[in-house]
């Protein structure tokens, strides 16, 4: 009997996202790695000044 669909036919080399969970590459690890830098980014460049600044103590 032949195959149902082209996926059965191509096994691991179709790509989806179903067969091939093992590893995380492309897209998924770009957009992961650059959500993750722009929040390192906002915590430095406004959190810790905020954090770190002098504030004297009112009298």
């Amino acid at each position: 009997m032949a195959p149902a669909s082209g996926e059965q036919v191509l096994g691991g080399l179709s790509g989806s996202v179903q067969q091939d969970r093992k590893h995380m590459t492309g897209r998924p690890l770009f957009s992961m790695l650059i959500f993750a830098g722009i929040i390192v980014a906002a915590m430095w460049f406004f959190v810790l000044p905020a954090l770190t600044t002098f504030r004297p103590t009112l009298p």
